[in-house]
């Protein structure tokens, strides 16, 4: 056994050898990130190896034995003797060990080979990428977007001087609590406690506090207590007449708002009604994103802040992102990504991914998909 092991050894340091040769004078190379060309041409050379290592092995083995048994006892020996079955025995438990190698090598080894070459392969584009988004969100002066793109740049390829710049140019403008939230990968929204409402409030509360906002001509705030009122009235007290009448009444002063001297403030205040008209219909995404844009353009409006906020407290209830990255360098683990579904009729869907990205700590439950297009077509084939 230790003379086969030896040439088996031998064996696979020349068929190295060979690949790495192979690889060195192959000639010129994909397009990478610098500094990663060594690193790129050993990857390549071990995947050569692997390729050519059952062939080289079996020839190994069929030479070590063949010089061992030159060496053996030259005498006649019978079938199923004991120094018969203790060749047997050795070639087997080399074929068994031979076998489980070249297991693990191809179930392994090749698939982690391959899966590196190719994101070092991808790498430059993922990185143009990157770089491209930070650049443009910091000129918009999105700096968390910026500084999350960075991020990614520089795990990408850590010794890029630009990206760094951007993270550092994007640390300026944060504290220390949102510089944390962003290395924890956490959403960048607060929710203020103060803007939902208690849980052991009654309907009267509710009720006497839309009064007073009613009385105060804020409209908005007054349907909205209103409403909360109404849902925690018992059916047919007073409190829930009483509060049918004044979200009514506030509800009709909403909708008799309008930019009638089209200034920018009346213009604003018509959008936030807009908004506040899609949170109570239900429409929970697209207030959440009306209410982020006007908080963007009146950081100091009250009722902006409020709604923003119960509208995003309702978003984390049903949706587990708001616009947050993934984990940085995850995009493009799966790549080209296409199939089809069919309906009863005959018709089918076909979909078509370009990346995907999972978020750790989710059992890979949730998922980001990058470029994804969904094509319809009749059960004819026809294009809809």
């Amino acid at each position: 056994m230790k003379r086969v092991f030896i040439i088996s050894i031998i064996y696979c340091i020349l068929l190295y050898i060979l690949s790495l040769c192979l690889v060195i004078f192959q000639g010129t190379l994909p397009e990478l990130l610098p500094g990663t060309a060594i690193s790129y041409r050993l990857q390549i050379s071990l995947l050569h190896f692997c390729t050519f290592l059952p062939s080289v092995l079996i020839t190994s083995y069929i030479v070590a034995y063949n010089v061992m048994f030159n060496k053996a006892e030259k005498k006649p020996l019978m079938r199923f003797s004991a120094t018969m079955m203790k060749y047997f025995k050795k070639i087997a438990v080399a074929a068994i060990l031979g076998s489980a190698f070249l297991t693990l090598t191809y179930e392994i080894c090749v698939p982690l080979l391959n899966s590196s070459i190719e994101k070092m392969k991808k790498a430059p584009v993922l990185y143009s990428e990157y770089m491209r988004a930070a650049k443009n969100n910091l000129n918009d002066k999105n700096y968390d977007m910026a500084f999350q793109y960075a991020d990614a740049a520089v795990k990408l390829y850590p010794k890029s001087e630009e990206a760094q710049l951007i993270k550092e140019n994007c640390e300026v403008f944060f504290d220390t609590k949102s510089v944390s939230a962003i290395n924890e990968n956490k959403p960048f929204m607060y929710i203020e406690e103060s803007y939902i409402p208690e849980n052991n409030a009654t309907s009267f509360d509710f009720l006497q506090r839309a009064m007073v906002l009613y009385l105060q001509e804020e409209w908005i705030n007054a349907h909205y207590y209103a409403m909360l009122a109404l849902s925690a009235a018992e059916p047919g007290s007073a409190n829930e007449s009483d509060a049918k009448v004044l979200a009514s009444d506030s509800w009709n002063k909403i909708s008799e708002t309008s930019a009638s001297h089209n200034t920018e403030e009346e213009i604003l205040y018509k959008r936030k009604t807009d908004a506040y008209k899609m949170l109570i219909k239900g429409d929970i995404i697209g207030a959440y994103y009306a209410f982020t844009d006007l908080l963007n353009k009146m950081p100091s409006d009250p009722d902006i802040a409020r709604y923003h906020s119960i509208a995003a407290h309702e978003m984390s209830k049903q949706y587990f992102f708001y616009d947050e990255l993934p984990e940085s360098g995850l995009l493009g683990s799966n790549d080209n990504i296409c199939f089809y579904t069919s309906n009863t009729n005959g018709s089918f869907y076909v979909v078509y991914i370009k990346g995907t990205a999972s978020v750790q700590g989710t059992g890979k439950k949730i998922q980001y998909l990058k470029d994804l297009s969904v094509y319809q077509y009749t059960r004819n084939g026809t294009f809809e």
